[in-house]
């Protein structure tokens, strides 16, 4: 995915987008507030498949690394539609989230 950005920006990139991840997994676990976390589970995918699309469309082979280094799976037609699918189940449960943007649930 590195491939689509240039030099010392996907460097900087590689650095800080597993923390987003892992920052994004711990508000999900957590809950706390619900929609935010989804809010922002939303916005890390729509960047997945909108890199994947890229990447896809532009014919590069690279790896999707949709688990890390457990699977080797290039971007095409599968990988897009698996990020694409976890996508659009994170805005619909964005959108059914009890909790409101300012964190109070509505009754």
């Amino acid at each position: 995915m590195y491939r689509l950005i240039p030099g010392p920006t996907a460097v900087w990139l590689a650095v800080i987008l597993p923390f987003l991840e892992l920052g994004v997994a711990i508000l999900l676990l957590s809950k706390i507030p619900g929609r935010w976390s989804l809010l922002m589970a939303c916005m890390l995918l729509s960047m997945f498949v909108g890199a994947q699309g890229s990447a896809w469309a532009r014919g590069l082979d690279i790896d999707c690394g949709c688990f890390g280094g457990l699977v080797r799976r290039q971007i095409g037609l599968e990988s897009l539609t698996f990020v694409g699918l976890m996508f659009l189940l994170a805005v619909i449960a964005a959108y059914c989230s009890k909790s409101t943007l300012s964190g109070t649930s509505k009754a």
